[in-house]
């Protein structure tokens, strides 16, 4: 069970004899929680967003808090498929104006910043889910905990480095800087093997949306 806000605060407090760095300790482990975020799509960050197609639109939204689309299935009927991605720029060339285009029943999507675009408006209203792995929520309650679990002392050791680091105890920083990237490396093992994990090589692709290019989460 993944230990709380206070209690992370309290292990790296602990870890380096200072008590009244509480503030900054919580800011290390908000910045320790995406930066583990960024190295590997978590199972416990996948989310599946329900949406409705309109056929008076072409263009949407992804959800606010993707950080990886795995992909968009489309429901028709009692059936369903994924769409296939596109270049924004063959969507372009393909069809100009898909608010002039005839209907059609979509097949394929191209991204655009937070957007997604179909070549032309729906035929009818259908469901998309979209597939996709979050960012995980910065903690701030005393018992909130992180969106991945067993990270725990990966969070702890990479603030506690973090700490050590500004205080310019860098011998320390080092040590506790190899524990974290060699916990982590254990942790994406680890979460790889579970059942479910689906992302491969190749499989999955970054969002390339404003949110993704926030310099908090590079």
């Amino acid at each position: 069970m993944a230990l709380t806000k206070a209690e992370l605060v309290d292990r790296v407090t602990d870890n380096t004899g200072r008590n009244d760095k509480d503030t900054l300790i919580l800011s290390l482990l908000n910045d320790a929680l995406r930066i583990v975020a960024t190295r590997h799509d978590w199972l416990d960050l996948y989310r599946e967003f329900e949406s409705t197609l309109d056929e008076d639109d072409f263009r949407y939204s992804f959800p606010s808090d993707m950080k990886t689309l795995i992909g968009i299935r489309l429901i028709s009927g009692t059936e369903s498929e994924w769409l296939e991605e596109r270049d924004k720029r063959w969507l372009m060339e393909r069809e100009p104006n898909p608010d002039d285009a005839d209907t059609e029943k979509p097949w394929c999507f191209a991204r655009d910043g937070n957007y997604w675009e179909l070549p032309a408006k729906p035929d009818d209203d259908y469901t998309v889910y979209i597939n996709y792995v979050k960012w995980p929520d910065d903690l701030s309650n005393d018992d909130d905990t992180p969106d991945i679990d067993q990270i725990d002392h990966v969070l702890i050791e990479h603030a506690t480095a973090r700490l050590y680091a500004s205080l310019g105890e860098f011998d320390r920083a080092a040590w506790w800087t190899s524990e974290w990237r060699r916990d982590l490396k254990e942790a994406i093992v680890q979460d790889r093997s579970r059942p479910g994990w689906r992302p491969q090589f190749g499989e999955s692709t970054r969002h390339p949306g404003s949110y993704w290019l926030k310099p908090e989460y590079g």
